[in-house]
C-alpha cells in the first residue's frame, strides 16, 4: 500500500496545536491507521491525496518519493523571506492589515475548517466575526461564508481584507503611490477642526500629528479609487501609536509613553510596503480571489426579519466563531479613534454603542436597576445553574469592591442572557445537524475579596443546550492566548466547543 508522509511545520508547537494537528488528518484521512514517527506521521492512505496540500499544521507531504510543501507551508514562510522563524507566524495574507483586539489565530480557523469537513459546497456563518479571520480562511479555500457583527469598525475590517483578496497586489501599490504623491499635496494645507468629528480627533492628537492624519484621510478620499478603505484601514491601524492616549491601554489614559521616531507619513509608507509584500506572495501562492464573502452589521440576539435582505440564501453548513467576552474587552472605547476617524461613528454616541455589544461593561444607571432586578428574579430565564452563579458572586460583594466589580454579576447575568438569545437565533439559521465550533475563554474576577474562576465554557454550553445545540466534543487549548489580548482577567486556558444543532 502506497504511503504519505506528513512532516511537522518547523516551529515549536503548543500541545493543542498537534491534537488539533492530528483531528485534521483523522478527518481527511477518514480514521486510516495513523503512525507517529520522529517529526511526522505515516497514513496508509493514497486514495486522498490532494486533500492533504491543506493541511494546517504540517510543511510537507512525501508521496511516491516526491516531496511538496503545503499551502499553509508556503503562506508562513511569505515572512519577509525568512523560512527558518521558529514562532507561528499569523500576519500572512491580509490577516495584518488592521490590528483587532482578541482575535483568533488563522491557523485554528483553518484547522477546523480541516477537522469539520468543510468544503466549497457549504456556506460557513461567522456570527461574531471581528475582523474577519474565519471569512479570510474560507475566502482562501473558494468557501462561501458571511460574518456578522455590531461593531462597525469590525464589518469595514472585515470587509477591506475580503475586497484586497480580490484585487490585484500590483493594483493597490499603484494606487498607494497616488496617494502618497497627494498626501505631499494635502499636507502643505491647514486643516481646520470645523466637525463634530475634526473636534473630537484634534483634542486627542498633537497639531502635527492631527493635521498629518487628515492630510491622509483626503489623500485617500481624493486617490483610493474604489478600494480606498483598504488604504484607510492602514491608517487607522497606526492613530493609536501617534495620540495623546496611552497606546498599550485598552481604556483611555493620558499618554506617558514617548511618540514614535518615525513621523507618521514614514510609518504609513512603509506599512503600505509591508501590506502590499504580504499580498503579493500570498497572491503568488494562491492568486487573487473573485469571491461574494462578507461581513454586515447585524445583531443576531434581535429581529431576524433583517436577515433576508442580508443573506436571501439557504441556510448556513457551519458556524465557526469566537464570540465576545463578558465584561472583558471595551471594543469601542478601544477603537474609538478608528471609529471617529473613519466616520463611522459620532463621538457622542461612543458610549451608548459601547453598552449594546454583547459582553459589554458599560451601563447607565437607570439599566443597572434594570439589570440587577433581572438577575434577582432570573427574568430572561437562564438555565438554574448559571442564575444561582450570578446570584453567588452577587452575595459576595462587599463595601471594599469598586463598582467596576460591583456590577460584574448582573453584567454576566446580562452576557448569558444575550448569549441564550444570540444561540437562539443562529439555529434558525442553520441546517439539521449543522457543526457550531467555538473558541471560548475562562476568565475570573474578585469580590468581596474571594477569587472566583468563571468557567465560561462550561456556563456557555448550558445556555447552548438550552437554546437548540447539544455538545459534540470539548477540547481544552491549553496556554493557548489570542493575539492582543492581554487585559488582566485573562486566563490562559481556552476551549474549542463544537456544538452540533438540535436534529
Amino acid at each position: 500500500m502506497n504511503q504519505i508522509t506528513l512532516d511537522w511545520q518547523n516551529y515549536q508547537f503548543f500541545p493543542y496545536e498537534k491534537k488539533l494537528g492530528l483531528e485534521e488528518v483523522k478527518s481527511i484521512s477518514k480514521n486510516k491507521k495513523i503512525f507517529n514517527k520522529d517529526n511526522h506521521l505515516i497514513i496508509n492512505d493514497s486514495s486522498n491525496f490532494n486533500s492533504y496540500d491543506k493541511l494546517t499544521y504540517f510543511s510537507k507531504i512525501s508521496y511516491k518519493n516526491k516531496i511538496f510543501d503545503t499551502i499553509q507551508a508556503k503562506l508562513e514562510n511569505t515572512r519577509n523571506g525568512n523560512i527558518l522563524n521558529k514562532k507561528q507566524f499569523t500576519r500572512y495574507s491580509v490577516h495584518g492589515l488592521h490590528d483587532y483586539k482578541g482575535k483568533f489565530n488563522p491557523q485554528i480557523v483553518k484547522s477546523l475548517i480541516n477537522i469539520l469537513q468543510v468544503n466549497k459546497k457549504n456556506s460557513v456563518l461567522d456570527p461574531y466575526c471581528g475582523s474577519g479571520t474565519a471569512l479570510i480562511e474560507c475566502t482562501h479555500q473558494g468557501i462561501a461564508s458571511t460574518g456578522f457583527d455590531i461593531n462597525p469598525l469590525a464589518v469595514y475590517i472585515t470587509n477591506s481584507k475580503q475586497k484586497a483578496l480580490s484585487i490585484s497586489a500590483k493594483s493597490i501599490k499603484n494606487t498607494g503611490e497616488k496617494i502618497i504623491e497627494q498626501y505631499k499635496i494635502e499636507k502643505s494645507k491647514k486643516h481646520k477642526a470645523l466637525t463634530e468629528r475634526e473636534v473630537y480627533l484634534k483634542k486627542w492628537f498633537p497639531e502635527n500629528t492631527f493635521n498629518d492624519i487628515e492630510s491622509l484621510f483626503n489623500a485617500i478620499k481624493l486617490k483610493g479609487k474604489n478600494h480606498g478603505d483598504i488604504f484607510y484601514c492602514i491608517g487607522s491601524n497606526l492613530l493609536r501609536d501617534y495620540s495623546l492616549q496611552e497606546p498599550a491601554d485598552l481604556r483611555i489614559r493620558k499618554r506617558k509613553s514617548p511618540f514614535p521616531k518615525t513621523s507618521f507619513s514614514e510609518k504609513f509608507k512603509s506599512s503600505l510596503e509591508l501590506f502590499y509584500n504580504s499580498l503579493h506572495s500570498s497572491q503568488n501562492i494562491i492568486g487573487k480571489i473573485k469571491h461574494n464573502n462578507r461581513a454586515h452589521e447585524f445583531d443576531t440576539r434581535y429581529d431576524l426579519s433583517k436577515l433576508k435582505k442580508i443573506k436571501p440564501i439557504s441556510k448556513f453548513d457551519c458556524v465557526i466563531t469566537s464570540p465576545p467576552y463578558a465584561t472583558a474587552l471595551p471594543y469601542i472605547d478601544t477603537q474609538r479613534l478608528s471609529l471617529v476617524w473613519l466616520d463611522l461613528i459620532k463621538p457622542s454616541k461612543i458610549n451608548s454603542s459601547e453598552s449594546l455589544l454583547i459582553g459589554s461593561r458599560e451601563s447607565s444607571a437607570t439599566t443597572k436597576i434594570i439589570l440587577s432586578n433581572n438577575m434577582i428574579k432570573n427574568t430572561n430565564s437562564i438555565p438554574n445553574k448559571i442564575w444561582k452563579f450570578c446570584l453567588e458572586l452577587n452575595n459576595a460583594i462587599s463595601p471594599s469592591d469598586g463598582f467596576r466589580r460591583m456590577a460584574v454579576p448582573y453584567l454576566l447575568y446580562r452576557y448569558f442572557s444575550d448569549m441564550g438569545k444570540s444561540f437562539k437565533n443562529i439555529s434558525s439559521m442553520v441546517e439539521p445537524n449543522c457543526p457550531f465550533a467555538m473558541i471560548v475563554g475562562n476568565n475570573q474576577t474578585t469580590l468581596g475579596g474571594k477569587l472566583f474562576n468563571i468557567d465560561t465554557s462550561s456556563l456557555l454550553i448550558s445556555v447552548a443546550k438550552s437554546n437548540g445545540w447539544k455538545l459534540d466534543r470539548k477540547i481544552p487549548l491549553e496556554t493557548y492566548q489570542r493575539y492582543g489580548l492581554h487585559h488582566q482577567n485573562a486566563v490562559k486556558v481556552e476551549n474549542l466547543i463544537i456544538f452540533r444543532q438540535n436534529e
